[in-house]
Parts: C-alpha cells; structure tokens; sequence
C-alpha cells in the first residue's frame, strides 16, 4: 500500500477556546453545587435541601464598543450607569465567542456533568436580580442552583 497521511487543515482557535471555557466553567459550577449540597454549618438553620436538582445560568452579553482598558488590567463598561470591571482574561474569551450559544448548544452536557435535572440559559436583560447582575459579566457567567421538591402520589384502588 502507498497511502499518504491525510493533511491537516487550519485549527480553528475559536473552537478550542470555546471548548476550554467550557470545560473550566463547569469545573467551577461543580465546585459551587458541591457547596450548596453541603450541610450547614453548626449554629445555622438546616435546610431540607440535599441536592440541587435544577440550575439557572446567567450569561452576560459581550461588551459594546464603549469599553476601555485601564491601567490596573481591568476592562470596565457602563451597563445600566453602573461601571462593571472585568478581568482581561475573561475578556479574551469572551470576546472571540458567543456565550450564550455556547452554554446553550451545551445544555445537555451542563446538566449531566452536574447531575441535575434542568437547566435554564438566561441573559441579564431583566429578570436577573441585583446580586446576580453585580457578580456577571462577559467571560464570568453565574449560576443559580435550586431544589425543586416534588412528591409522588400514588393512587390506590379498593
């Protein structure tokens, strides 16, 4: 047999970044959900929450156009009159992909790696609440984790 290797074409950057990203993002939402599975601490009030059974992540639209860089290596814009910093690392993410196609077109994959069993892909146009619109960003999404308690009923004949 004379058969040559097959040549490789051009690899597409955006795409091992929007993998990387990923893959970090939820090593970090495994790291909050073990968290909010944790026992409370002595002195705290017990909750009947074992587990968190669904999640909502809150992603942040890409920067417009009148953002700047300051000195510190912190990006900042105005949303809503508020000045946000961000972190240049998130920026070099943020701005080469779509986030929220990104968690999205990976829901699936989000909800079996954190073994839940919902998971919503919302934007922060309106819904979110201060302390979430304070903390994301482009780059930094949030998540929400919650329990849904649900009981069976069982129907019985006589």
């Amino acid at each position: 047999m004379s058969a040559s290797w097959p040549e490789a074409g051009e690899v597409d950057l955006t795409v091992l970044k929007a993998s990387q990203h990923l893959l970090n993002t939820i090593s970090e939402f495994k790291q909050q959900r073990n968290s909010f599975s944790e026992s409370p601490k002595p002195g705290e009030q017990a909750l009947n929450l074992k587990t968190a059974t669904s999640a909502t992540l809150w992603v942040a639209r890409p920067c417009p156009d009148n953002s700047s860089v300051t000195p510190r290596g912190k990006h900042k814009h105005q949303e809503n009159g508020k000045t946000q910093g961000i972190q240049l690392q998130d920026l070099s993410v943020a701005s080469v992909l779509d986030e929220i196609e990104l968690f999205t077109d990976n829901s699936n994959y989000i909800v079996n790696s954190l073994e839940l069993t919902g998971l919503d892909v919302k934007t922060l146009d309106g819904s979110a609440g201060d302390d979430v619109k304070k903390v994301c960003c482009p780059g930094r999404p949030v998540i929400q984790f919650y329990s849904k308690v649900c009981c069976q009923l069982y129907t019985m004949a006589f």
